[in-house]
């Protein structure tokens, strides 16, 4: 038990001491004792991390783009493709993560996803309108600095994986529906 945890704590200083290149497979062997599943957990978080800072580097660059001085009059093509691009990565690839690194989930979690991610947004603004920043604020961009999307978007988005697992559970056949690479 105490060398498992030695070689955890190995895994851990070598992750933070500057290898963040190494996967979590190569530190499920460092620390030993991990099984399959812990790992693929970790693939997972790295996965969606990686899909989560595309979208918003996308989004932040259609931001810019729209609302910056020099920005052209009118939506172009590129800016219309990037913003649909960046809105729908997290929606299309959570599912397909899932599937391959957890459980199976159904199609319609694309779009139980998309609809939380959208609701996003108004929930935050109407919180605010509930509970008002500390010096009394009850705008839109209060609502942001108080943190009420990443509060809504921690919330929410488990609610909209949940309803896709409900759906395989209900599906008459789910290996049909909801293909999975099987569970190790």
């Amino acid at each position: 038990m105490g060398e498992g945890l030695a070689r955890a704590g190995l895994a851990l200083r070598i992750q933070l001491v500057g290898f963040p290149y190494l996967h979590p497979n190569r530190i499920a062997l460092l620390a030993g004792g991990w099984t399959s599943q812990v790992a693929n957990r970790m693939t997972l978080l790295g996965a969606g991390v990686l899909a989560a800072v595309t979208s918003f580097l996308l989004e932040r660059w259609t931001a810019f783009e729209l609302f910056s001085g020099g920005a052209p009059a009118g939506i172009n093509a590129r800016t219309l493709a990037t913003f649909i691009l960046g809105a729908a990565i997290v929606p299309a690839t959570l599912p397909w993560m899932s599937i391959r690194w957890l459980e199976p989930v159904c199609w319609r979690t694309v779009v139980y996803l998309a609809v939380v991610l959208v609701l996003v947004l108004p929930l935050s603004f109407a919180t605010i309108q509930i509970l008002p920043a500390l010096n009394s604020s009850t705008d839109q961009i209060h609502a942001i600095k108080m943190g009420y999307p990443v509060f809504w978007t921690a919330l929410l988005l488990p609610v909209g994986l949940r309803l896709g697992r409900r759906a395989v559970a209900k599906a008459s056949v789910p290996r049909t529906l909801c293909p999975s690479r099987g569970r190790s």
